[in-house]
């Protein structure tokens, strides 16, 4: 049964006014979208961040099951989001319910209820569309009426945020009534993705687009600073009382990172000076996860620090600032991101910081966004139904990460599948990779990600309206006015960029005292010591000059290797030093190490070899194929050396461990009595 325009209408208001008041009204755009998807039709909302794309479609819910449809499905990209929608429907009168990793001792309960009509909106990532499982389930659930895609700009690889599984929205289609209502939200889809949309969910999309200036968002971009400023600034502003940016139960924020590290880093840092923070990223568990965003939304902690985990969708209403700690991948990011704050309408800051090491983290993010067609076409063909997945990984110089996203963008295209029974991947015969093809795609798409770069340093040194900038990349239909709130719009200073010396110093301290620590491994090594866990830190680029430039470490690495070492009791410990060889560096770590022998005053020797010709490790990508190139290519020379001794293995960087974990096991083998290991810097984590 297809319902009327008028009795959508006045069904629609009840729903409102019954959470939000008799006096509450629909913003422009709302009510037609409502209409025309309880009316069965395809609808893309383009519309600002904050704008309430989710009233819609859980006011749709309530009027399609009033009127016997079934629960409407939700296609969603986080978790954090998924807990937000939960919120927002119950307020409606909605039961909504997310199947995911974090709950899933529940799904068969959840499975049941759903079935038994208790549920009117089941929310799913897109990942959960390749699982037999739900899919099972969900062919189980009767009249199902309304399909929601949530930032649906994920659906096309021209888009900021593409994810894969989103293109399994299609086949999902395929096997769903026809006249299925189908509405897509987002407030990042340019023409380009709108266009690339529309291919995908068919050409009788309605587009349903807004203006997407956001005049409540005052926006400032602080000059380049290293990381210690940054920090400095951070903890200045954000202790500052009385400060616009005072952080308190009153007065929350979000601070942006590009990776788990510095999220990590940063928090700790604000805690050291008085401000409560936690970091948020894809490391922690669910349970972690959950309650970090609890004790945000219920006010117990004034400040996260996130990486792009918490960029979508996220809805706390009263967030009053937002701060970027590096350069964001591109506008389109930064849109959605500082989209966090101001949601109650009643104004809200954004500050961009930059340094120098942000071109280098995101050009290597561009550099891997895809593997290449070559690594590709070689996971197809070894796709037989002979190999097992660790099998196909160990055959192939890729990262893990990156191996499982080609896996992913393999199965999602229907070049391979799997086999649940025997869980080998084999190819599909009836669909063939085509690297030529594939090589083209990824050129187009490279050449988008490199201009957006091109476009977030050029938004940088701006001079005109920072929020009209972005509106126009966006392809927003606005009058596109200034904002008339930013900082060069009001040719002013919104928060001081200035810090004090004495907190810089502090700052440069913490990241020069954050070190590592290896762990235990079983009848492998004793764990050991890492000088610096950032590689962008003071002593990393000391490491990075030493090594790149100068062929030589300097006495300041040794004398500060030294200290470190022996606070943790080395010389109680260990009765021999030995460095690891290096082919391209032959000199470099066994010099370091002789000398920081004769400082901790521990006995030196040189018992390793590496055949030459062996490939340099930091051109290998994963750990298996690191470690069986180590395996075959480091030897212990003079065995009789090490037997009975306690060695301290030592290394200039650091990064998956195949190299300690292998050679310490081969100086075991070889009769010594225990391996402690040193490195100076680590580099692992040092991107997403």
């Amino acid at each position: 049964m297809v319902l009327g325009k008028r009795q959508i209408i006045d069904e629609a208001y009840s729903a409102l006014r019954e959470t939000y008041g008799d006096a509450a009204e629909f913003r422009e755009g709302q009510l037609e979208a409502i209409i025309d998807a309880v009316q069965h039709r395809k609808v893309l909302i383009v519309q600002k961040t904050g704008w309430g794309k989710s009233i819609v479609y859980f006011v749709a819910a309530n009027i399609l099951r009033r009127h016997g449809a079934g629960p409407i499905l939700i296609i969603s990209p986080l978790l954090a989001l998924m807990e937000n929608q939960i919120v927002t429907a119950s307020q409606l009168g909605i039961k909504a319910v997310s199947i995911n990793s974090s709950n899933r001792e529940g799904w068969p309960s959840l499975y049941n209820s759903i079935r038994d009509g208790n549920v009117d909106a089941v929310i799913v990532s897109p990942e959960k569309l390749s699982d037999p499982e739900f899919l099972n389930a969900l062919a189980r659930i009767p009249n199902i009426q309304l399909l929601v895609v949530d930032e649906a700009h994920s659906i096309s690889d021209w888009g900021h945020d593409f994810r894969p599984d989103y293109q399994r929205v299609n086949k999902l289609l395929r096997n769903l009534p026809q006249n299925i209502g189908v509405l897509g939200t987002t407030a990042t889809a340019n023409e380009r993705v709108v266009r690339d949309i529309k291919s995908q969910l068919g050409s009788d999309l309605i587009v349903n687009r807004g203006d997407l200036m956001r005049c409540d968002i005052a926006v400032q971009v602080n000059k380049p600073q290293s990381k210690a400023e940054r920090m400095a600034w951070i903890a200045s502003a954000l202790g500052m009382r009385g400060g616009v940016l005072h952080a308190n139960e009153t007065n929350q924020g979000i601070i942006y990172c590009l990776t788990k590290k510095d999220c990590d880093k940063v928090a700790n840092w604000l805690k050291k000076n008085g401000i409560l923070a936690a970091s948020y990223h894809s490391g922690l568990s669910s349970s972690e996860a959950r309650q970090v965003l609890d004790d945000f939304y219920q006010r117990r902690l004034p400040v996260i620090v996130a990486t792009i985990k918490l960029g979508m969708g996220y809805d706390k209403q009263d967030v009053r600032f937002v701060i970027h700690y590096q350069l964001p991948e591109n506008l389109i990011s930064y849109y959605q991101q500082i989209g966090r704050a101001g949601r109650d309408g009643k104004g809200a800051i954004a500050i961009l910081m930059h340094g120098r090491e942000d071109d280098e983290t995101l050009q290597y993010f561009i550099d891997n966004a895809f593997s290449s067609p070559f690594i590709l076409d070689k996971i197809v063909n070894l796709a037989d139904g002979k190999h097992t997945y660790t099998e196909m990984l160990s055959s192939i110089n890729i990262k893990k990460t990156a191996f499982d996203s080609a896996l992913k963008y393999l199965q999602v295209h229907d070049f391979i599948y799997r086999d649940e029974r025997t869980h080998y991947y084999m190819k599909n015969l009836m669909h063939v990779f085509n690297k030529a093809k594939e090589q083209e795609r990824q050129n187009r798409i490279n050449a988008i990600r490199l201009q957006e770069l091109e476009d977030v340093k050029e938004f940088v040194s701006l001079d005109g309206c920072y929020m009209k900038y972005i509106a126009n990349k966006l392809d927003a239909p606005d009058m596109l006015v200034d904002c008339r709130i930013c900082a060069n719009c009001t040719n002013s200073v919104l928060v001081s960029p200035e810090t004090s010396r004495g907190l810089t110093v502090s700052a440069r301290k913490f990241l020069n005292n954050g070190h590592g620590v290896i762990k235990c491994k079983k009848s492998c090594h004793n764990g050991g010591w890492i000088l610096s866990d950032d590689y962008y830190s003071d002593i990393g680029r000391l490491v990075k000059t030493g090594k790149y430039e100068d062929e030589y470490f300097s006495k300041e690495l040794v004398s500060i290797s030294a200290k470190y070492l022996l606070k943790n009791d080395v010389r109680g410990r260990v009765d021999l030093v030995v460095p690891v060889p290096s082919i391209n560096h032959p000199r470099l770590v066994p010099d370091f190490a002789k000398r920081l022998s004769r400082m901790i005053k521990i006995d030196y020797a040189d018992v390793l070899t590496k055949m030459r010709g062996a490939p340099d490790q930091k051109t290998l990508m994963n750990k298996y194929v690191q470690c069986k190139n180590i395996r075959e290519s480091v030897f212990v020379a003079t065995p009789r050396d090490v037997v009975g001794r306690t060695i301290l293995l030592v290394d200039d960087m650091t990064d998956s461990r195949a190299t300690f974990d292998v050679i310490s096991k081969k100086l075991m083998d070889a009769g010594a009595r225990g391996v402690f290991l040193y490195a100076l810097v680590d580099t692992g984590g040092t991107v997403l």
